[in-house]
């Protein structure tokens, strides 16, 4: 008997069509363009371009741990080299205040900058600094752990936790994505 005719034509004894008789290492071994048409959809000879088989979870809360514990040290650090600004003493209070001072910054922060881009724009930036006081100023009102006593400490405790957070988000580089 001879050989198998190729293709889909081929049946299995249930009369079912044969398991394809592909292989992307023979494909790319044989260099044919032709057996590249027996690839299924979504393969290709080389995989290039395709979502891995088993993809590897992001690491999501675990950057968003991070993320959290290094505002929270930037926090910890302005209350310590900052005389107005007051920090609960309880490791949960701060937490808590971090996380507020995070939500705030990610859903508030980008409002004010929109609306107030033509004054940071003619400051040449400058405007962002009186932006991130006020943020923290309003992480003040909404959390019980934090107390600033005015504008000045809150203008020079955001320069601090703005420098903290970059160093250390650098140091562990939080926002770099890992393959």
């Amino acid at each position: 008997m001879g050989p198998a005719a190729p293709g889909p034509a081929r049946r299995g004894g249930d009369g079912r069509p044969a398991a394809p008789e592909w292989h992307a290492s023979a494909a790319r071994a044989a260099g044919d363009p032709g057996e590249r048409a027996n690839l299924p959809p979504g393969r290709s000879v080389s995989g290039v371009g395709l979502p891995p088989r088993h993809p590897q979870p992001d690491g999501t809360l675990r950057k968003l741990l991070l993320a959290l514990g290094i505002n929270a040290a930037a926090l910890w650090a302005a209350a310590e080299l900052v005389a107005g600004i007051q920090l609960g003493d309880r490791f949960e209070e701060v937490v808590v205040v971090a996380a507020i001072f995070a939500l705030v910054n990610a859903f508030i922060r980008p409002v004010v900058k929109f609306f107030a881009f033509p004054v940071i724009l003619l400051t040449l930036g400058l405007f962002t600094l009186v932006i991130n006081a006020g943020m923290l100023m309003l992480a003040d009102w909404l959390a019980d752990g934090l107390v600033v006593a005015g504008f000045a400490p809150a203008l020079l405790g955001s320069v601090i936790i703005s420098f903290v957070s970059v160093v250390l988000g650098s140091i562990l580089d939080v926002k770099r994505k890992r393959d």
